[in-house]
């Protein structure tokens, strides 16, 4: 047998003489030869079994071996001692697969999948092709992500190309394919992307719009995150919430540690004063995160507070600028809320308290007393109250007199003797 392509027929066609003790030729016809593969690895195929001509000689026409490496024949027939061939070579035929030679290992999301990728150009019975230049594309086929990297390698003389800088961002159960023009492409076994280390802490469910006092519902969670976004499924880490922007006092639970899906849960969560905010949630070692706005409305009314307290006045004149009281939740917060009836009285100084004593609140939840006045000096106060609400008592102000308008006698004559 003479070298050949792998798959393809030895020719000339390999034949077998029968041959007496003494290496006469014999010429016999109609005896059964069969061949078989004596050394190197791979399958024999073809026409293994050949009878013996006239001459006593039998023809292989189309034996092949599908292997590439240094092989040996060997003929048999019964009762006939066997003979070993001349060992011959099997190259390999045109590349036309790929295959993974090194195949994609387990790693952490973003990190260098390691050792190198490595894929081989293949003949179509499995032999590695030696050839260079040939380009070789690997891209994600099962798995959510993105593959990075040098996704595109040419071959080297060896018919091999080297993935050396390959990432996943994503975690999960990945697979790749490997494709070359012209080749049949080849997937790779399962692999496993993982979380890299908690970098950030990270909101999963924003607070969202709430009244004062009240716990923010559904609960806020953050989640702690690898660089790249991938949940870290790591229990017993403090995350901390607090108020980003935005007034008040943060109320409820601020400490949380995380689950064993590395998720801390925040089920009481209030704020005390109206307007708009944002939370921060930060832990040791990690980024910390700020929330999306919200915006916390005030509570029912519960009280009422002067904004505009009473001045010092002349005794007769209304009091300016006009006296104005607000109704306001049981944190301080304005209340927008209109016709609530609001009556001011007198609570400290002698006198009477005159003009409209009594007046609803506008759309803001105002009170405006624009006509009060005292009729008599001194320190005076106002008391606000309006039924269901807790009153409110103003500031102290003074009263002085007015200009000098009439005579009154303070010391009146008493009876005396004459003269």
């Amino acid at each position: 047998p003479g070298t050949v392509v792998a798959g393809s027929a030895i020719s000339p066609s390999v034949t077998v003489q029968l041959r007496d003790a003494f290496g006469n030729n014999v010429a016999s016809s109609g005896v059964a030869v069969t061949m078989t593969l004596n050394s190197g690895t791979g399958t024999l195929s073809g026409t293994t079994t050949q009878s013996t001509n006239a001459s006593g000689v039998a023809s292989f026409a189309n034996l092949s071996v599908n292997l590439v490496g240094a092989k040996t024949l060997r003929a048999a027939a019964t009762a006939l001692i066997p003979d070993t061939s001349a060992s011959f070579t099997v190259t390999n035929a045109a590349a036309s697969q790929v295959a993974f030679l090194q195949q994609p290992s387990s790693t952490v999301a973003a990190a260098t999948i390691t050792p190198a990728v490595t894929v081989q150009l293949l003949d179509a019975f499995g032999n590695a092709v030696p050839s260079s230049g040939i380009t070789v594309t690997l891209s994600l086929s099962s798995g959510t992500g993105t593959l990075s990297g040098t996704t595109t390698r040419s071959t080297n003389a060896s018919g091999v190309a080297t993935f050396n800088d390959l990432s996943i961002n994503l975690t999960g159960t990945k697979t790749l394919t490997a494709s070359a023009s012209g080749l049949s492409p080849d997937g790779s076994a399962s692999f496993t992307i993982s979380a890299g280390a908690a970098k950030k802490v990270v909101f999963v469910q924003q607070p969202t719009n709430v009244t004062a006092g009240v716990a923010i519902s559904p609960s806020i969670t953050v989640q702690l995150q690898d660089s790249v976004g991938n949940s870290v499924p790591v229990a017993g880490t403090t995350v901390t919430l607090s108020l980003n922007s935005g007034t008040g006092t943060l109320g409820g639970t601020v400490n949380r540690t995380t689950d064993a899906n590395g998720l801390a849960t925040f089920n009481d969560i209030n704020v005390n004063l109206a307007g708009a905010k944002t939370l921060l949630a930060g832990s040791a070692g990690v980024t910390s995160a700020v929330s999306s706005s919200f915006t916390v409305s005030a509570a029912s009314a519960s009280q009422l507070a002067f904004v505009q307290e009473p001045s010092a006045v002349v005794a007769g004149s209304a009091i300016s600028p006009a006296v104005t009281v607000q109704l306001r939740d049981a944190f301080g917060n304005s209340v927008a809320s209109s016709g609530i009836a609001v009556t001011m009285t007198l609570v400290s100084g002698t006198g009477t308290l005159s003009g409209t004593t009594t007046q609803s609140t506008n759309a803001s939840g105002v009170a405006s007393f624009a006509n009060l006045s005292v009729n008599l000096v001194g320190a005076k106060a106002l008391r606000a109250a309006a039924t269901a609400l807790t009153p409110d008592t103003s500031a102290s102000f003074t009263v002085t007199n007015a200009a000098a308008s009439q005579l009154a006698f303070v010391q009146q004559p008493t009876t005396t003797v004459a003269t």
